[in-house]
C-alpha cells in the first residue's frame, strides 16, 4: 500500500519523525499560535475590541510517507 497512498498529518512530533515509515507533517508552530491567541484574547476580554487577524507561518516537513519509493526498474 505505501506505493499507492501518501500520508501527511497536521502537527509535527517526534513520533511522526521516528515512525517505522516517517510521516510527513505540517508544523503549525503551536508555541507561536498560542502566544498570538493569548495576545488577541486578552484585549478582546478587556476592551471588547476585535483584534486584527494574524497569520502564523507553517512548514511542510516532507518525509517518507509522502514520497514515491524509487522504482526498481530505474
Amino acid at each position: 500500500m505505501p506505493q499507492d497512498l501518501m500520508v501527511a498529518r497536521l502537527g509535527d512530533s517526534e513520533a511522526a519523525a521516528h515512525h517505522r515509515i516517517p510521516i510527513s507533517s505540517v508544523d503549525l508552530e503551536p508555541t507561536m499560535l498560542g502566544r498570538l491567541a493569548a495576545e488577541a484574547l486578552i484585549p478582546r476580554i478587556e476592551t471588547h475590541e476585535i483584534p486584527p487577524n494574524s497569520t502564523v507561518p507553517s512548514t511542510l516537513i516532507v518525509r517518507a510517507s509522502s514520497t514515491h519509493p524509487q522504482s526498481s526498474r530505474d
